[in-house]
Parts: structure tokens; C-alpha cells; sequence
């Protein structure tokens, strides 16, 4: 009967447990200047085969942008060509989450 709100979970597993859990609930919004919504784009997992080395790509992006506080290594990690943003305040691309 409330608001529209948008959800999401991730767990962290070791050992074949859950060790940690996050979540978060937003309000529906945007979309963003990029045109794109909350909840559009895939939903199917792609690249099962890949799992180890993402897992590797975005532990490295989080401790050296978020934990050592490298901004500029965001490029080491992410798309400079291709980057799509979900948030209803940040464009797509590098240059939208910079901005942010």
C-alpha cells in the first residue's frame, strides 16, 4: 500500500556458507539522464565459466577505489567504452560516476 520500492541482497559465502549479508531498499526513481531504469537490462547469467575471474576484477575494484581510496583506478576496472549506471541520479559512463 506504500510506496514503489526497489530491493536487492548479497551475501557473501565461504565454505559453502553464508558468512555476511547486505541489503538494501530504495524508492523507485529515474530513470537516469542515460535513459536507463532501476531494473532494466539482463537478467540471465552470461559468462558462467568467467565466475573466478570477475569475482578477482571486482574484489580488486572495491579495495583499490573504495578501500585505499583510488578513484582513478576505476578505469583499471571498469568499462571506459561501455558502462551502464542504474542509479536514477548518475549517468552512464565513467565521466556520470565521476560526477556523482
Amino acid at each position: 500500500g506504500g510506496d514503489t520500492l526497489i530491493g536487492f541482497d548479497v551475501f557473501r559465502v565461504e565454505n559453502g556458507k553464508v558468512q555476511e549479508h547486505w541489503d538494501n531498499l530504495q524508492e523507485l526513481a529515474g530513470p537516469n539522464t542515460s535513459d536507463n531504469s532501476m531494473v532494466d537490462g539482463p537478467t540471465m547469467i552470461k559468462y558462467l565459466g568467467q565466475t573466478e575471474e570477475n569475482k578477482a576484477l571486482a574484489t580488486g575494484l572495491v579495495q583499490a577505489v573504495l578501500v585505499e581510496g583510488n578513484a582513478s583506478a576505476a578505469a583499471d576496472f571498469v568499462s571506459t567504452e561501455e558502462y551502464t549506471q542504474h542509479n536514477a541520479d548518475i549517468a552512464d559512463g565513467l565521466d556520470g560516476l565521476g560526477a556523482a
